[in-house]
Parts: structure tokens; sequence; C-alpha cells
């Protein structure tokens, strides 16, 4: 991976200088950027990204416009434009720390969430405001279905791993009554044709749960199909009611203990009776399918997968008998599906949620920044940068780090994870992943190709890749297990040389200094170097080992262009030869394995892992503990850092989550999108003490707009930040009409200091420096 550095352009002394000599007028500006560059060198962490959501659970539409879905850490969030834009509808904070399972609505106002320790809340008003019903208490139980048909009359699944209940109720959740009680099961679905007659389905110890009903009230439990093998499980997640007499219901499958398809199963009798569909072995899946929905009759669509087999969704036309398999391009598990006619929403693990407006044909990634664990990370140039991880989720950013947008670049036929990233320029670059793929842009990264196919064993990984220029450049990683591999190209991966074996165990890192000179490590104490293009390899000298006998793995190479470089694992190396000769450095405080580390120059480094991060500045002498009790100390997944071309710290974690120590200096320098429709005001006065205006406006050609086209507004939102990127308040948070808007910020009891506030227009955001003085 490339080291890009640039000095700072200033340091305090000139800044200091810039007082001599200047006018009365102009002090005060100097005087903030003083203040401004003491508060940027307290240097204190802030978070960049997170994930959007946690995993989310249930997803639900009551037309084609409106719509919401559940997940972890209670999050409720609200679409009223089809999905395209999605948002807290919450009008006041509130707490629900419940994961939430279940979301169920009978009009736009008037609907029901459920959720752990068998919570349930009710809603008047489309999810603005909550309340909690009173329903039979149970830790250990969750609600994990709902249906109402009125505000009367409604059914909950409260399911746990020893019972499994059917609870109804007739006025409106005041009296509740049990209509199933399946001890040792665990209720998942269900589904009302009618609103008398419906599906429910789980699984039992050794069996499964599928309930019918004709009247509402009285449910009689189908018997066991005949199965084509003996399952380990016989789980079953989704079902969907075609018509009067056809249903269908999905569940368990696997490949890790057996191959065992996933199981569809099909009723022509309106559920009395269930027959296994079997599939022919091109079309068949071994995996769990988690639900189902049918638009007609005939066409329905099933979703589910995992990380081994890939993510799919399954397909039939003709009412369920034979279905066929369409990669989904996304890399989360889809849990949770719903349809209106060719329209369908769903959405799954990591906070990944997605649409597709013709019936699964073409998919949109609908989250802003779905949860996935990061692995490695670079800086292209001072705006452009890039963050990969678990799923084969990408993120980038063009503004410095100010904003990020992300996606999932598939393989052939999987969404292995994106283990390093090695970008020669803007435009061009590339990514090792498991099941050694490799993937390739030439559009900075607007489109992806695969330039050395996966393959489904998934024991082959590739953990580092490093590109000279756009022709050569070289993969490393694990062939099996125990086994090195290398790949070269000098074509820009349109052809590959392999080197298997060439080690005793398996490669971590490769870093090349020219098209002759490079350095890998792997595990074993392995530190080798070529100076022949790759062609031969020579293990290097390791001097200093506390214990020459112990067995050493090295994660990470890193070299600056005069040779001076670091290789960290399990203990820290430094090179001042370009990679020939190693000596050991003592980190006295280090008791965890190095995952990463970052250059400044020869005497400032930054070495991170489990929950921490240190710092030196006289070339590994003596070693400070930067990380803090806020963000690092409970991140155990810090597997990258980078220093950006000011030489700040940037880290990446888990669940799409980056820290860095570089200030919010030029967020006022941010692109703006679509300024022509929206406009940001400078606040007035500014500076201010204590209160200031905010002024903005939205034209009527926003509102208009592709995306926007038959809304009643656009959501907004407007928050003031301090200067290490925290929220201190939002002044705005709702859907606004196109219009004039004036909003008064109190700062009474804020410190005095730059904050920033930024407007929220849709998916475009502006952003204003200004300034409080006490």
């Amino acid at each position: 991976m490339r080291l890009m550095y640039i000095k700072p352009k200033l340091v305090l002394d000139n800044r200091i200088n810039l007082l001599r000599g200047i006018s009365m007028k102009t002090f005060l500006t100097a005087a903030i950027l003083i203040f401004s560059f003491l508060i940027i060198n307290a240097q204190e962490w802030r978070k960049v990204t997170s994930a959007s959501y946690g995993s989310l659970s249930d997803v639900f539409f009551i037309n084609e416009n409106t719509g919401w879905m559940v997940g972890s850490k209670g999050v409720i969030s609200k679409t009223t434009d089809g999905g395209n834009n999605w948002f807290s509808p919450l009008s006041e904070e509130k707490n629900i720390p419940n994961t939430l399972y279940s979301v169920d609505f009978f009009d736009e106002n008037n609907g029901y969430f459920g959720g752990s320790k068998n919570l349930l809340l009710k809603t008047t008003d489309g999810g603005s405001t909550v309340d909690t019903v009173a329903f039979p208490s149970d830790d250990k139980a969750a609600i994990k279905g709902i249906h109402f048909i009125d505000a009367n009359t409604g059914w909950v699944i409260s399911s746990q791993a020893k019972t499994a209940k059917l609870y109804y109720t007739s006025d409106g959740g005041s009296n509740w009554t049990i209509q199933i009680n399946e001890p040792g099961s665990d209720l998942s679905g269900m589904c009302f044709y009618s609103s008398t007659k419906a599906i429910c389905v789980g699984g039992v110890k050794n069996g499964m749960a599928i309930y019918t009903t004709n009247d509402g009230t009285t449910w009689t439990k189908s018997p066991m199909p005949t199965l084509p093998i003996s399952y380990s499980k016989l789980d079953l997640y989704g079902v969907d009611i075609l018509s009067e007499t056809e249903a269908v219901i999905v569940g368990y499958g696997s490949s890790s203990v057996g191959l065992q398809p996933s199981i569809i199963l099909k009723s022509t009798d309106g559920g009395a009776n269930w027959n296994f569909m079997q599939q022919t072995e091109s079309n068949q899946v071994y995996t769990t399918l988690y639900d189902v929905t049918f638009k007609d009759a005939t066409t329905g669509i099933a979703v589910g997968g995992n990380a081994t087999t890939g993510y799919i969704t399954y397909k039939t036309n003709d009412g369920g008998s034979t279905w066929q398999k369409s990669t989904f391009p996304f890399g989360f598990t889809p849990k949770s599906i719903f349809s209106i006619g060719n329209k369908i929403w769903l959405t799954g693990s990591s906070g990944g949620s997605a649409f597709s407006d013709d019936f699964g044909n073409t998919w949109k990634l609908t989250s802003k920044l779905p949860g996935s664990t990061l692995y490695s990370f670079q800086f292209v140039s001072d705006k452009v940068a890039y963050a990969g991880g678990y799923g084969g989720m990408i993120m980038k950013t063009e503004d410095g780090g100010i904003t990020w947008s992300a996606n999932y670049i598939p393989g052939n036929n999987l969404n292995p994870t994106i283990e390093d990233i090695s970008f020669v320029n803007e435009n061009v670059g590339f990514l090792a992943r498991k099941n050694r793929l490799i993937s390739k842009t030439v559009d900075g990264g607007n489109t992806w190709q695969t330039v050395l196919p996966d393959t489904s064993w998934n024991k082959t990984t590739l953990y580092g890749i490093d590109f000279t220029n756009e022709n050569f450049g070289i993969a490393v990683g694990k062939y099996g297990t125990g086994t090195s591999a290398l790949y070269i190209t000098t074509d820009g991966g349109n052809s590959w040389d392999k080197q298997i074996g060439t080690f005793d165990d398996q490669l971590g890192d490769v870093f090349l200094l020219d098209n002759n000179n490079g350095v890998i490590v792997g595990r074993s104490k392995l530190i080798a170097y070529t100076t022949d293009g790759a062609n031969t390899w020579t293990k290097a000298t390791l001097n200093g080992l506390p214990d020459p006998s112990a067995s050493v793995d090295f994660n990470q190479v890193k070299i600056l262009s005069d040779g001076f470089g670091l290789a960290c694992g399990d203990l820290l190396m430094k090179t001042e030869d370009g990679g020939k000769e190693w000596s050991y450095i003592n980190i006295p405080d280090l008791s965890k394995e190095i995952q990463s580390c970052a250059l400044v120059n020869k005497q400032t480094w930054y070495i991170t892992g489990s929950r921490f991060v240190f710092k030196t500045t006289d070339g590994g002498a003596t070693w400070t503990d930067i990380s803090d009790t806020t963000y690092i100390s409970k991140n155990a997944n810090l597997n990258s850092i980078v220093v950006d071309v000011n030489g700040y710290p940037w880290l990446a974690g888990a669940t799409s989550q980056i820290y860095t120590l570089a200030p919010l200096t030029d967020i006022e320098d941010k692109k703006q999108e679509i300024t022509n429709n929206f406009i940001l005001e400078q606040n007035y006065p500014n500076p201010f003490n204590p209160t200031t205006t905010i002024s903005y406006s939205i034209s009527g050609r926003f509102a208009s707009s592709s995306f926007a086209r038959g809304l009643k507004g656009m959501f907004v939102t407007l928050k003031v930040y301090d200067i290490l990127g925290r929220v201190v308040s939002t002044l705005v948070n709702k859907n606004q009409k196109p219009g004039n808007y004036r909003i008064i910020f109190d700062g009474s009891k804020l410190s005095s200091g730059i904050y920033f506030y930024q407007l929220s227009v849709g998916s475009s955001i502006q952003t204003k420096k200004m300034i409080f003085n006490k």
C-alpha cells in the first residue's frame, strides 16, 4: 500500500509572524487563526463515520411511498419517498434500548413496533411518537411478528427458545388471549391473506411448526412434510399466501454441515398439507432463506444466504415449484422483504437495506453506510481516500474525510472481504480480497472489474497488494492452510504469474519500492525482499529478537522513499536499507498484537491494534498511549492506521467506524452538490454572543427533482458541530416545503470557539463556520 506524506504548510511560528505589521481590521482574523491552531493541536480523537444502523430486522410499507424499518438498538426509520431517503420519525429523542424485530401498520398513521423483552410500541402519528402497550412481560421472549387489521383487532407472536405463543386482542391491546402455545418452539413469521385466513411458521425441536387458520381464532397444526434428507435443523422463517389454496414457506439450508438444500415448502390445499419443492442440482442452493414474497400467484422471490456461499435472491415464475438463483450484489444477509407490485424493499444484517423497482432484476443500495469491519485504508490524495472491509464493502471520501459514500463490490460469485487497497492515482486502483479475488477500477471506484477471479475455496485469501504504477503489482496471501501465495502482474492485472508454496506459511503484506525492489512479510518470522521484480526472494536478517526461538507473525510492512520502514505484528521491527536488514524495537507497555503501523517520518510513527494506539516522536525510543476512553479503548477491531498528507492519523475499525485526530478546519470548503437548489447563508452576526441567526432557502426546483417528485417537501436537518465534529445542537430535523427559513441559535451554554453549522436537504449538504465569543 502506497504511503503518502506531505509536511504541513504552516507551523505555529509562521502563524504568529502573520500578526506583525497587520492592520487592526485583520487582527481578529489572525487571532482566530491562532486560536484554531491551538485547539487543533490539543489533538482529541473524533469519530468520522459509523454505520447508519445496526442489524435491521423487518421492513413494512403501507403504500409505494411510505414505509418503516426497525432493528437493533431500538432503531425506527421511516421513508416517505419510496425508500430513497430514510429518517428517524421520532419527534423527540426517545431511548429505546430494546432490539426491535417487527413492524406493522394498518394505515399511514396507526402502527406497532415489537422487540425484545416483549416490548410492544404503538403509534398513532406515523411514528413521530410511540407509547408502550400493555403486554405480557417476559424478559426472555421477543415479539417476532405483528399483524393488526384495525385499531382493535390484532395478533402478536411472542417467541423464545423454549416456548412460542401467538397472542390475540380484540380491544386494541387492553386484553390478550393465547391462540397458539407451542413449548420448545420458536415461531418466526406469519402471513395474513385476509382478516381470517393466515399461516404462522417456525421451528420446534426436531420438527417444523406450521399453523393455519380460516377464522382468525382457531389454529390447526399441519403435519410435517416428507423431506429428501435428514436435516440438522428444520427452522422455518418466511411465509407468503398466494391465493385461497396456495402458499409457500422458506427456511433452513446449509453447506457447512453437509449439503442440506434450502427448505422450500408449498401447499395447494390452503395450508392443510405441504410438499417439499425439490430443485434440480443446477438450481439448488444450500443456504438459509429468511423471507419470501409474491407479487401475484406465480411470481415470487426469496432471500437469504451467508458469507461462505454468497447472499442470494431466489426467484420463481411458477408459483414456487421451481426456483432459479440470482446473485444479490451486496455483502449483507437479507433478512426481511416486502413487495408492492414490482417494487421490493429488503433489510438485513449490518444495517443493510436495498430497493428494486423491477422485482429483483436490479438493486439499489439505500443504506448510506452499512456496518462493516474495516480492514484496509488508503489516502490517495489530500481529498480522496478509501476504506474497505467485510462483505466487499468500500467507502470513499472526496472531501478529505468530511463525508463518505459506500457501496459493495461483488466478485463473480460472492462478496469477499476487502483485505487491502492499492491506488496508484485517483482513477486506478486494485483490491486484494478473500477467495483470491482481485478487483480493479479505472474510474475512481465508480465501476469495478474482476482481474483475478474468486474461487469458492474460502481458505484461499489475498491479504496484501501493492502497485508501483498502473501495470506492475504484487498480491500476497495464502493458498489453502499454511501455504504462501504470490500473484505478480506486469500488465495491470490482465494476466498474473503465480508463486505457490515459495514459503512455508501464509503471507500478510507486500510493499514495493519500485518495479525491482520490494518486501513481503508473513507468519513464522518471515520478512523477505526482492531486487529483481519478484523473480527471486531472499529472507531478510532480523536482529535483536527478544526470543529467537519464538514464533513471530508479521501483519504489515510500510517503507518510506529513502528505505526507512517498519514491519509490525507480534512485535515491531525497523529497517533503514529498504528491507534487507531489520532491528527489533522494544515497546515496554505493549501486550497485544500490532495490526497496523503508519509513518510520518523517521521519527514519528503510529501503531494500533485491539483497543490501543501508540505514538512515538523519537524514532521508537519512547512511546505514548494516545488512545481515549470515548472511542479507541472500546474498539477491539482497529485493523488499519494511515496518515494523511498533513501527518494526522486515521483509524479504521468495526461497524464502518473511522476515527482521526485531524481537525475540521476545511469543512467549509466541502463540495456543494446542488447549490442552485438550496442556499445556506452565513450566520449573522458572526462572531456572535450569545445568539445568532441562521438563514437558508429551499427552491421549488429542488422539491420537484426526480428523486423528490411527488413529495410534500424534503427532509431537512440543521445541526451545529464543535471543532472535534461532535453534534452540540440539532436545530431542524423534519420535512420542510420549499421556502425561506430563519433559525435563532443560542450558544449561551457553549464555550467560546469555532463551530460549524451544517444543512442537509435530502442527500445534499452545505456547511459553514461561525465563531462564538463569550
